[in-house]
C-alpha cells in the first residue's frame, strides 16, 4: 500500500527527520569522540582528506535521493581512528560537498546529521559484536578474530539500512511524494551500491592493516558481498523506471506555474543505428547528459527523470529560456565525447554509429501557462541534431 502523506503529517515527517537526524547526528558524534583516542595528525588528516574527496561524489537516484562514495572511506575509518571520529569525518565531508553544491539549507543541515547517525550506527553494532556492547569507542578488531567478518557484515547492513530509511523518509517528505514508493524504489539501487562502497572498503583496510581472521582469510568473503551489490545495481539500472520521479517532475513544474516563477523544461533523446553498439551508445550517451546536468548544472537543474530507454527530462527551476537554451551547446559536446563525428569515410573501415540528439526547450510563461502545455511545447520543439552541428543551431537560435 502506497502512503502519500498528507499537507500536514509531510511536515511533521520532513522536520522530525531533519532535526532529529541533525540532533542525534551531532550528540553521537560528541559521545564519540569522548571515547576515542584521538587519532596521530597524519592519521587524521588521511582520513579526512578522503572523506572530502569521496563525500563529494555520488550516484543520483531515479526515485529522489541520491547514494555518496563516502561509505568506502567511512567504514574502514570506524575500525581505525573509532566510530566517533569516522562520524566526524563523514558529516564534514557532507557539509562541504553540500556547500559547494548550493543545496538548499535544509538539505545541508540534514546530510551531515544523517551521515554522522548512520556511520556511529555501524560503528556501535560493530562494537556490539566483538565486545558484546554496543559502545561508541573504539574496539581493536584483533580482540576477536572470529568475530572480524560478521561484525564487518553487520556493519555494512546497518549502514545501508540506516541510511536508506532516513534519506527515505526525508526525500519523500521534502518533495511530497508517496513514502512506499521512495523507500521501495530506491531500496535495489541503494542497498547495491552501498554494500558494495562499504563492502570494499572494509575488505581493503582488513587486508592492508594485515587484521586475522578464523578461520584465515574469511574476509575475501566480502568479494561477494562487493560483486552481488554491482551485480544488484547493474540489473536496477536497466530495470528502473521513472514513475515517481515524473510525478516529482510535475510537482515541481506545478509549483513553479503556481507562485508565477521562472521554469523550464528540457527534453533530451537520441537516435543512431538499431544495433547493440548503437543501444551501447545510446545509454553511454544518456549517463553522460544526466552527469552534466545533475553536477555541473546542479544550481538549476532540480529533477532529472528517464523517459524510455533514449529520453532524459530535466526541470530546471528560475532558469529563463535563454539559459536553457544555452544547455544544448553544453549536451551537444558531451555527446561528441561519447561519439566523436569522423573527420573523413574510410570505405574499408566505415565509421560506427552516428549518434544525432534530439534537443526540446519549453519555457514558463513564454510558451505556457501549464503543465500540459510546457510538455506538449517542448515535445514539439525537438529538433534533430548531431553533436558538431548542435553548437551552430544553438548560436543560431
Amino acid at each position: 500500500m502506497t502512503i502519500r502523506p498528507n499537507r500536514h503529517h509531510r511536515r511533521g515527517l520532513y522536520h522530525a527527520t531533519l532535526w532529529g537526524s541533525l540532533a542525534t547526528g551531532a550528540l553521537l558524534v560528541g559521545v564519540g569522540l569522548r571515547a576515542d583516542p584521538r587519532p596521530a595528525l597524519p592519521l587524521f588528516a588521511l582520513f579526512l582528506g578522503l572523506a572530502l574527496l569521496t563525500e563529494s561524489g555520488h550516484l543520483t537516484l531515479p526515485y529522489a535521493g541520491y547514494v555518496s562514495f563516502g561509505a568506502i572511506v567511512a567504514l574502514p575509518a570506524v575500525i581505525i581512528v573509532g566510530p566517533g571520529y569516522a562520524a566526524l569525518f563523514g558529516a564534514l565531508g557532507q557539509l562541504v560537498s553540500n556547500l559547494r553544491g548550493r543545496r538548499p539549507v535544509s538539505t545541508v543541515l540534514f546530510n551531515p546529521g544523517q551521515k554522522a547517525l548512520c556511520i556511529a550506527a555501524s560503528g556501535a553494532v560493530w562494537n556490539l559484536i566483538e565486545t558484546g556492547r554496543p559502545s561508541l569507542a573504539a574496539v581493536h578488531p584483533m580482540l576477536h578474530p572470529v568475530l572480524v567478518l560478521p561484525a564487518a557484515l553487520a556493519s555494512v547492513a546497518v549502514y545501508t539500512l540506516a541510511t536508506h530509511i532516513v534519506v527515505s523518509l526525508f526525500s519523500a517528505a521534502r518533495r511530497g511524494l508517496p513514502v512506499g514508493s521512495v523507500v521501495i524504489g530506491n531500496a535495489p539501487m541503494r542497498v547495491a551500491a552501498a554494500t558494495a562502497l562499504g563492502s570494499f572498503g572494509l575488505l581493503v583496510a582488513l587486508v592492508v592493516l594485515g587484521i586475522p581472521t578464523d578461520p584465515p582469510n574469511v574476509q575475501y568473503v566480502l568479494i561477494l558481498a562487493v560483486l552481488g551489490g554491482l551485480a544488484l545495481l547493474d540489473w536496477d539500472f536497466h530495470r528502473q523506471t521513472s514513475r515517481v520521479q515524473r510525478a516529482a517532475f510535475e510537482r515541481g513544474l506545478e509549483r513553479a506555474i503556481g507562485r508565477r516563477t521562472t521554469v523550464s523544461v528540457v527534453n533530451v533523446s537520441f537516435e543512431t543505428a538499431p544495433n547493440r553498439s548503437g543501444a551501447r551508445l545510446q545509454d553511454e550517451a544518456l549517463r553522460e547528459v544526466a552527469r552534466l546536468l545533475t553536477l555541473e548544472y546542479h544550481a538549476h537543474v532540480d529533477v532529472v527523470s528517464r523517459r524510455g530507454a533514449t529520453e532524459l527530462v530535466a526541470l530546471l527551476p528560475q532558469t529563463g529560456r535563454t539559459q536553457a537554451t544555452m544547455l544544448a551547446d553544453r549536451i551537444c559536446r558531451a555527446v561528441e565525447g561519447v561519439a566523436p563525428v569522423p573527420e573523413a569515410v574510410d570505405p574499408e573501415h566505415p565509421p560506427g554509429p552516428r549518434l544525432a540528439v534530439c534537443l526540446g526547450m519549453a519555457s514558463f510563461p513564454e510558451d505556457g501557462g501549464t503543465i500540459e502545455a510546457l510538455i506538449r511545447a517542448a515535445d514539439r520543439s525537438m529538433r534533430a541534431l548531431s553533436p558538431t552541428a548542435g553548437r551552430a543551431a544553438t548560436s543560431a537560435s
